[in-house]
Order: C-alpha cells, then sequence, then structure tokens
C-alpha cells in the first residue's frame, strides 16, 4: 500500500519538475539568459516562486536542469549516429553537431555561453556536476568510436576521452564563426573551418593521408540534397 501511495507522488513529482525545466528552456531560448528567473518560470509554470523553490532551490539549480535538458537532447542525437567504421562514425558524429548547431541555433548558443565562458553560471554545489556527468553522456559516443580507431590502427592509440573533448572544443570555437560569415563571407567559412580543425586533429591523432581523402563525403553527405531542395 505504501508502494502504491508513493509511486504516484513520485510520478507527480518528475512531471512537475519536467514542467519546470521546460518552462525555463523555453524562457532562455527565446530570450536569452538574463531574462530566467525564479518568478518568471513560476508565472509560465502556473506555480507560485514559493511552491517552485520546493522543486529547484535555487536559480542555478533550475539553469543546471535546462542545460542538463538541453546536452541531452544533443546526446540522444549523438547515441543514434551508426557507421560500422569508427573512423567515418566520429566524422558522422562530427556532422550530427554541426547540424545541431545549425537547426538550433539558440541551444548551441547558450551552450557555448554556459561551458566555454569564464562567467561562472552554475555554482559547484548547485548543479554543476550533473552538467559535467551530461556533457560526458554527450562526449561518449565520440570517445568509443576514437577508441575503436585506435584498436582497428586507423589511428594511434590514445587517450579517447580527451581526443573527444579537444574535437567537442574545436567543433564548438568553429561553428561559432558563423555569425561572422554575414560580415566576412571571403574570410570566414565556419564549416569549412570545422572541418578543417577536424581533419587536422585526425592527422595529429595518426589517421593516414589515404583515409582522409575519403572523409569528406560524409562530412558533407546531404548537403547536395539541401542545395537541390533550395
Amino acid at each position: 500500500m505504501v508502494y502504491e501511495t508513493v509511486q504516484p507522488r513520485a510520478r507527480r513529482h518528475r512531471a512537475n519538475r519536467a514542467r519546470i525545466v521546460q518552462a525555463a528552456v523555453d524562457i532562455v531560448l527565446s530570450e536569452g539568459l538574463e531574462a530566467l528567473s525564479i518568478k518568471r518560470v513560476a508565472d509560465a509554470a502556473d506555480y507560485t516562486p514559493g511552491a517552485l523553490y520546493r522543486y529547484f532551490p535555487s536559480k542555478d539549480a533550475l539553469l543546471a536542469s535546462v542545460v542538463v535538458r538541453l546536452v541531452d537532447a544533443l546526446a540522444d542525437e549523438l547515441c543514434a549516429v551508426e557507421a560500422a567504421d569508427p573512423l567515418v562514425r566520429v566524422v558522422a558524429l562530427c556532422r550530427a553537431f554541426r547540424n545541431f548547431a545549425r537547426r538550433s541555433p539558440q541551444a548551441f548558443g547558450l551552450l557555448g555561453r554556459l561551458l566555454a565562458e569564464s562567467e561562472v553560471w552554475i555554482g559547484t554545489d548547485q548543479g554543476a556536476p550533473e552538467v559535467g556527468r551530461a556533457v560526458g553522456r554527450a562526449l561518449t559516443p565520440l570517445a568509443v568510436a576514437l577508441q575503436e580507431a585506435g584498436a582497428t590502427g586507423a589511428i594511434r592509440v590514445g587517450d579517447a576521452r580527451q581526443r573527444a573533448l579537444l574535437l567537442w572544443v574545436g567543433l564548438q570555437g568553429a561553428l561559432q564563426l558563423r555569425k561572422q560569415e554575414r560580415i566576412a563571407p571571403a574570410l570566414v567559412d565556419a564549416d569549412g573551418l570545422a572541418y578543417a580543425m577536424l581533419t587536422t586533429l585526425l592527422t595529429g591523432f595518426g589517421a593516414d593521408e589515404n583515409s582522409l581523402a575519403t572523409l569528406g563525403a560524409e562530412w558533407n553527405r546531404g548537403e547536395r540534397r539541401k542545395e537541390q531542395e533550395r
């Protein structure tokens, strides 16, 4: 009987918490980080601020859940990438990250701002460990592909997690330049820079030229169809 009582209560708690996080996500993506406040989210989720504090003890804790939600969505996309050849899978995963940046520029920009800027948005006692674990989950498919590529001799054996993080950071930096393409189109090609960064790092990891020469088609897969549709 206790089980039957606790289980519906726990489900309601999870559902209410998810609704609050979604309201916060909507505010942040549409209006920016500065618009986020407990009162704004409480109004959007139809709660009083006092009631919302039962689910999140602080704005930092709520913001951490927003970031985890966005990173988990990216992780789901990356986990769905399939390719038997591990080096091809590495490129496919990087392409999926690029496509995420194209399709969800607000979420991509928010993650870049929160994870890369020197300003501390989330305290270590208010959700930073959860954000770190979410990022780890998102990096796992890439790390696994890199580890398998090392095991098959496609690249040298090395620290797959560190390499995955290097690729993440490189992609994040290159793709953030997309805004500058309108200002200096002759100088800035964000996608081209991202691919150049990818191949440069893979060369450093030990990939040979013949292997890299075949990967451009994987990076550009679907691009010709999009151009025809336009």
